[in-house]
């Protein structure tokens, strides 16, 4: 048995060098056909022969790319080329998640945390003052005009009693013309904040000197001090850079309005919010396209469009996420303040106060994630772009070699 072991291992042996005497004939006439490919022919011998002896062939050196004829004869599994390494790391890189839109968020918020703060308390502020004198305004105009009795509500808030704010005795259309009249003052007050955020998380404003960490939360006199100075920093960018964001600020403030003014109306408006909330993803990234790459209204807008198509749906997790856990904040602050007894107000004072101040600390924190998110969605869609142009460039010159010279490129045999 050990003997007809041995004769068929024999035959075995024999077979396969005559098949690799064969396969190496097969490639001089193939080289003596054609004389360009020569050098291809050497190139690929040297290779097998170095394969056959690989402790005289660093594992650095080995090759790359084989020949297709020789993959098709089955000398062996030919290494990927580096145009299937780039795609492969393009494709695992894959499309930017929720996830990664909040982390982006967290860490644009952790590293400019107290100009960020300043810039969101101030347009805040800015917005609620200009809101309060409209209503007031508004208010004082039904009194003189339309004759209302409104000695009974507040006067610099808009009257809830539907018996006084209805169309019959005036009081919706004349709150909706002061809400027009309004709106371009509110707009430029956001678009202001909208370039100074942009500013802020690009990172063209250094305000803490060089090798120095930016304020941490527990530092608010020198984070306030840094916010006031990336203020002045910021001034004349601002000032440049507004007029671009106005028109697309304008267009957020339409599309949000056209998503809460008809659920308010009617109950059937709430039908209408997954249009609007489309329009309004769609819209996200305009303003930072106007303030990075100089874009204005219309082409900004569909910039917009471009980039977050298919990035929308992502968007809308952390978007409509940090929208509503801003409002369940805001509601458990208010119930817990209410339902506490009178005497945690008059001898247990700290609760309610850590309660206000605790509530409002996570609202501020959920906000200044909302007002980055437009920012670190258009970044993660350039990012995309970017690398898949990128990737798309690297292979387009890596199969131009194989155009001109018909069988691929040369092989690395050294």
């Amino acid at each position: 048995m050990a003997a007809s072991l041995t004769r068929a291992a024999a035959s075995v042996g024999h077979a396969s060098r005559s098949q690799g005497a064969r396969r190496r004939h097969q490639a001089a006439q193939r080289a003596a056909a054609s004389p360009a490919t020569a050098a291809a022919a050497a190139a690929a011998a040297a290779a097998r022969s170095a394969a056959q002896h690989p402790a005289h062939v660093r594992r650095s050196q080995r090759v790359h790319w084989v020949p297709a004829a020789e993959a098709a004869e089955g000398n062996g599994v030919p290494e990927p080329s580096e145009s299937t390494a780039t795609q492969a790391a393009t494709e695992g890189r894959g499309r930017p998640t929720w996830l990664s839109l909040l982390r982006g968020c967290m860490r644009l918020v952790q590293a400019n945390l107290w100009p960020l703060l300043l810039v969101h308390c101030l347009a805040d502020a800015a917005v609620f003052l200009l809101h309060r004198a409209s209503h007031r305004i508004t208010n004082q105009v039904a009194a003189a005009s339309l004759h209302l009795d409104l000695s009974q509500v507040n006067p610099w808030y808009p009257v809830a009693d539907p018996a006084v704010a209805n169309f019959q005795t005036g009081y919706l259309p004349l709150s909706a013309l002061f809400f027009l009249l309004a709106l371009p003052l509110t707009v430029l007050l956001k678009s202001w904040a909208s370039v100074a955020t942009i500013q802020l998380c690009q990172g063209t404003v250094h305000t803490q000197p060089d090798g120095s960490a930016p304020a941490a939360w527990w530092q608010p006199l020198r984070g306030i001090r840094e916010g006031l100075a990336a203020l002045r920093v910021l001034r004349p960018q601002v000032a440049a850079l507004w007029r671009r964001v106005f028109a697309v600020e304008l267009l957020l403030q339409l599309a949000v309005a056209a998503a809460v003014v008809p659920s308010s109306l009617s109950a059937w408006g709430v039908a209408t919010l997954p249009f609007a909330l489309v329009l309004v993803l769609d819209l996200q990234a305009a303003a930072p396209a106007a303030v990075a790459e100089g874009l204005g209204g219309k082409p900004a807008v569909q910039r917009s469009r471009q980039l977050l198509r298919s990035l929308r749906w992502q968007l809308a997790i952390p978007f409509v996420g940090l929208l509503l856990g801003g409002r369940a904040l805001e509601f458990a602050k208010a119930s817990l303040l209410s339902s506490m007894p009178a005497r945690f107000y008059t001898h247990l004072v700290e609760i309610p106060v850590a309660v206000l101040v605790g509530g409002t600390a996570l609202q501020l924190w959920f906000a200044l994630w909302r007002d980055v998110l437009p920012f670190a969605a258009y970044r993660h869609a350039t990012e995309q772009e970017g690398g898949g142009s990128e990737a798309q460039g690297e292979a387009a010159a890596e199969q131009a070699p194989a155009a001109a010279g018909g069988s691929g490129p040369p092989v690395d045999a050294t």
